[in-house]
């Protein structure tokens, strides 16, 4: 089952919503549509939390760089994130090839800003950070591709 994003969400940060519907950020180049809460979207996450990260907010500000970055030493892996993005936000990931990992990136102001405030995804060090949406967790279609995402990309648990 999919649902939308409920937009109030961004009564009380800088992501604005256009006359097509297309969701952006005042100064920025990318107009996404707002992805639906579903399979594809559970497993993006998944993903992301697993071996993703996102530049620290202080530095991203500073810099005017918005970066997404997601390393593995699979090609196939990455080339399916980079898909998963196409398809879900229109905005495709860059691959680097650093010999023995690949880097999958992006510079996108507008998927920072969803992954870090409506999915709370914590910006730079994420360790002891991260936290399942509730959304995901009780929802038997999302915590199943959420958790393929975040495993299948052989990242650890910690328990604390």
């Amino acid at each position: 089952m999919k649902t939308a994003i409920n937009k109030d969400i961004f009564k009380n940060i800088s992501i604005r919503i256009d006359k097509n519907g297309l969701v952006y950020v005042k100064g920025s180049h990318h107009r996404i549509n707002l992805p639906v809460i579903g399979e594809d979207l559970a497993l993006f996450l998944g993903i992301i939390w697993g071996d993703g990260w996102v530049v620290n907010r202080k530095i991203a500000v500073s810099k005017g760089q918005w970066r997404l970055d997601i390393v593995e030493d699979d090609k196939i892996i990455i080339d399916n994130c980079v898909l998963l993005s196409k398809k879900l936000f229109g905005v495709p990931f860059q691959i680097r090839n650093r010999k023995t990992k690949y880097e999958a990136y992006l510079n996108s102001r507008i998927i920072y800003e969803i992954l870090t405030t409506v999915f709370k995804f914590p910006d730079g060090e994420k360790k002891g950070k991260l936290r399942i949406l509730t959304k995901i967790l009780r929802s038997r279609n999302l915590i199943i591709p959420f958790l393929r995402g975040l495993f299948f990309y052989r990242w650890q648990i910690y328990i604390v």
